[in-house]
Parts: C-alpha cells; sequence; structure tokens
C-alpha cells in the first residue's frame, strides 16, 4: 500500500501457534500462513484474503455465543449460517463467498441472507479464479466435458470456463466494469488480463490484431481497448492487491440491500 501503513501481527514468531488442535483459531492461523507462503509474501504483506479469514472466524466466535431464543427453527437457521461460514473458511478462493473484508460487512448488514449466488458473478469469479490460481479456461463450446473445444485463442473462443464449481459464461457477457459509461464484455476483460504484463504499445498491437481476426468470423464483435488506468484497476483488483475499484459497478444484490436497510 503506498501511502498507507500495514498493520500486521507477525505470528511466525510464534510456531507453536500453528501446531494447535481443537479451536478454529489455529486452523486459521494456518490458513493465513499458506496464503503468505504460496504468495511468497512475509507477515507485513497486505493480502486481503487474511483479514476476510480473521473476520469470518470472530463473526462464528459471536454467533456461537448468541443467546438461545429456544425455538428450534431459530437455533437450526443458526447452525445453517455458521455451517455456511465455516465452509467459506476453505482455502479455495474458486468457492469462497468473501472476497474482501467488506463482503464480510456487507453479509452482517444483510441480516446474514445466504451470499452464494455472488460467486456467479463472472468478474468475482474471475478474481477467484485467479487467487486460486486456477485460472479459467477459453473453449468454443459452454460444455465443460467437451475438452477438445478448449482453445487459447480468442478469435475462436465463444466461452470462459470455471472449475470449482463448473460454470461456463459467453465471453460477450456484459460485465459491471464501465468504460466510457458502457459495460465491458467479458472478452476484452479477459484480454485485458491475459496481456497484463505487457507494454502499451504491444497491448495496442495485440488489440488491433485480434479484432481484425475477430471481424473475419463477424464483424460487430470486438475487443476493447481498455485505457491504461482502466486497465491498471481491472489488473489491480483482479490480482486482489485491492478491494475497490473505481470502474466496477456495484451488485445488484449490494444495491438491494442498501435499500431494505434504508
Amino acid at each position: 500500500m503506498a501511502d498507507e501503513k500495514v498493520l500486521f501481527n507477525d505470528l511466525s514468531t510464534d510456531p507453536q501457534l500453528f501446531e494447535g488442535e481443537g479451536e478454529l483459531q489455529y486452523e486459521v492461523y494456518r490458513q493465513m500462513r499458506d496464503i503468505l507462503e504460496d504468495e511468497g509474501d512475509a507477515w507485513d504483506a497486505f493480502r486481503p484474503r487474511t483479514n476476510v479469514l480473521w473476520l469470518i472466524h470472530l463473526l462464528i466466535m459471536l454467533l456461537e455465543k448468541r443467546p438461545k431464543t429456544g425455538k428450534q427453527k431459530d437455533e437450526q437457521e443458526l447452525w445453517d449460517k455458521l455451517d455456511r461460514l465455516k465452509d467459506s473458511l476453505s482455502l479455495s478462493d474458486g468457492k469462497a463467498a468473501f472476497l474482501s473484508s467488506q463482503d464480510v460487512v456487507r453479509y452482517c448488514e444483510s441480516g446474514f441472507a445466504d451470499v452464494v449466488p455472488k460467486t456467479m458473478d463472472p468478474l468475482l469469479r474471475l478474481r477467484q479464479s485467479i487467487a486460486a490460481n486456477h485460472p479459467p479456461v477459453t473453449t468454443a463450446s459452454s460444455d465443460p466435458e467437451s475438452i477438445s473445444d478448449a482453445t487459447e485463442d480468442l478469435a475462436l473462443a465463444t466461452y470462459l470456463h470455471f472449475e470449482n464449481p463448473q460454470s461456463s459464461y459467453a465471453l460477450d457477457t456484459s460485465t459491471r466494469f464501465i468504460s466510457s459509461d458502457k459495460p465491458v464484455d467479458l472478452r476484452s476483460i479477459w484480454f485485458a488480463w491475459q496481456n497484463k504484463d505487457v507494454a502499451i504499445p504491444e497491448y495496442l498491437a495485440s488489440t488491433e490484431q485480434l479484432n481484425e481476426e475477430l471481424a473475419k468470423k463477424d464483424d460487430t464483435v470486438k475487443v476493447q481497448n481498455l485505457k491504461f488506468v482502466e486497465r491498471l484497476d481491472l489488473i489491480t483488483w483482479l490480482e486482489g492487491a485491492s478491494d475497490e475499484s473505481e470502474y466496477i459497478k456495484g451488485l445488484e444484490s449490494d444495491a438491494s440491500a442498501a435499500r431494505s436497510a434504508q
């Protein structure tokens, strides 16, 4: 974080914390350590997922200590919520319902509504798969069983396929990323991510070349050329270095929750 100090506690100074058993917090410590080790980071690195794990742990503790109502239905609903929260502690970000601290806060503000449908958003699915080191593959078919349809050629591909859980999105799907007051399609988002490390001239040249190839099949299909600040914002958000994006519109579920809170 450029202008802000990262507040952290170096847990590696106490190795016994990672050997504890019988308490959820020890499992959370191990998962936080694994996230940092996978990224090659130390405890002073800013990794939003570690904050999410600890917040969920605290939320579970608070819910478990909530006074009992004596009503079987209420108690069953509570245990269902706890089960979903514990499932969300999985290291598999491809399945996680929470990607940022804000997601946990929104979950609380919504009255602990089911958050699983949020993971169906293509932008969130892409971010989750990148965090889990299981990026999607482009295919020429929506059928996940048709391995032969997998292709890296975006001029031929028509779908972006994810695993865990399996789902496919048409590349012409509009996303919540807004450029020039218009939603950017998934093909352009994926193309920008694929070219995240290339210089601007090379990115522009690749965009022009791909559009020429796409025009041979359908002259109405084009990859949108994102501006430098837009591409930087998108890449920063997708790789998890930032929880917010200036160009990504909020989910409809967030808007509904805000309206209901008024």
